[in-house]
């Protein structure tokens, strides 16, 4: 028997199935210069390329700029604007040229029905699945499992984490209470994301942070009475269409 073993073992080479788990010392730290090697991603500065907003053929009259430089003072002072007017008197268009004013990147979120506090904050886009198999030594078998959910941070988020300007608009489309999450960030300075645990739950608000919300009157079709609470925190400024400049030959 002992004689057939070692034939066996002349003629037959060893098979080790899958791949070591753990690595040497040198291996390790090899690992580790590569990684000091690669350059560094600046995740901040490529949301502030992408989220600068751009203004085309944005004409400035008198009427213009006096709401400008009220809008201005208001944010200045520390304070969200609200700009309330009719379909087409120029509101949006100001409230990107007031963000742009700013000096700071702008996230937009544009107010509808279905809209929920989700879409605003974010949510766990998927659940990211690894399966570890150890099969190093013969015949022995060894299987991890781990499930990671993965979260994608939304406008509202990114706006007050990173110290962006919110541009909310037609905010009003919105349901008010998918708006609930604008209330501590307005007053407590405090984004609360309902799904998240421990100390993860709580984003302090950047202090750069900025808000200028739009909506029509309440007697548009589809538009709903937000809530008090909110109105509250808000300076609102009515528009209506601006003057117009009749130039005779």
């Amino acid at each position: 028997m002992e004689v057939m073993r070692k034939r066996y073992a002349d003629t037959h080479e060893k098979v080790v199935r899958g791949k070591q788990i753990h690595t040497d010392l040198e291996e390790k730290r090899r690992e580790i210069a590569e990684e000091e090697k690669r350059p560094e991603i600046d995740l901040k500065s490529i949301k502030a390329e992408y989220l600068v907003p751009e203004e085309m053929n944005f004409i400035e009259t008198p009427a213009v700029r006096d709401i400008e430089e009220r809008v201005l003072l208001w944010i200045d002072a520390g304070y969200p604007v609200h700009l309330i007017g009719p379909t087409g008197c120029g509101k949006t268009a100001l409230a990107m040229h007031v963000a742009s004013k700013l000096g700071r990147p702008m996230v937009w979120i544009n107010g509808e029905e279905q809209m929920t506090t989700a879409d605003l904050i974010g949510g766990y886009s998927r659940i990211e699945r690894q399966t570890l198999s150890d099969r190093f030594i013969h015949n022995v078998y060894k299987t991890a499992e781990t499930m990671e959910p993965t979260w994608v941070d939304n406008p509202l988020t990114l706006a007050c984490k990173y110290g962006y300007t919110l541009v909310y608009n037609e905010f009003s489309r919105t349901k008010p209470a998918a708006n609930n999450a604008l209330l501590s960030v307005l007053e407590e300075e405090i984004l609360e994301l309902p799904t998240k645990f421990g100390e993860e739950r709580y984003v302090k608000v950047h202090p750069d942070f900025n808000a200028i919300f739009t909506s029509n009157p309440i007697e548009y079709a589809g538009v709903y009475r937000p809530q008090d609470a909110l109105l509250d925190r808000l300076v609102g400024i009515y528009m209506d269409f601006y003057d117009f400049v009749m130039i005779q030959e």
